[in-house]
């Protein structure tokens, strides 16, 4: 009777440990799949730490400047960074559209020409 029990006890133990190797399979391809999602986010997320950290001192003196109110120090350093950010993107865009169509212009129409160099690259060595 004492070798029932006990073989009993041993098939309760491996169906446990088959229930745990099972979940933790599991939880395991759970965090695989959430870092092949999260993966194109990682490098965006770590240069947002790093240039709100180098920037903080700025906030700082800022907030310093505003008597210490915070929201206002916030939304101020928001607008400014967003400036910074958004016009140089706008003037690269309409520089990047200009250039394109008038290349497409110039193919389309035949006038299309290289200037030649200046005297001055006559004198430059050519490799």
């Amino acid at each position: 009777m004492n070798k029932q029990g006990g073989n009993a006890t041993e098939t309760g133990h491996m169906d446990r440990a088959m229930d745990v190797a099972i979940r933790l399979a599991f939880v395991g391809l759970i965090v695989l799949w959430c870092t092949k999602i999260l993966s194109p986010f990682i490098m965006p997320l770590l240069w947002g730490l790093i240039i709100s950290v180098a920037l903080y001192p700025v906030f700082l003196k800022l907030k310093g400047w505003l008597g210490g109110r915070n929201s206002l120090a916030g939304g101020l350093f928001i607008a400014v960074s967003l400036i910074l950010i958004i016009v140089p993107t706008v003037l690269l865009s309409d520089s990047i559209i200009t250039g394109a169509t008038g290349l497409k212009n110039g193919m389309e129409a035949g006038t299309l020409t290289v200037p030649p160099p200046s005297e001055s690259v006559k004198d430059w060595p050519v490799f």
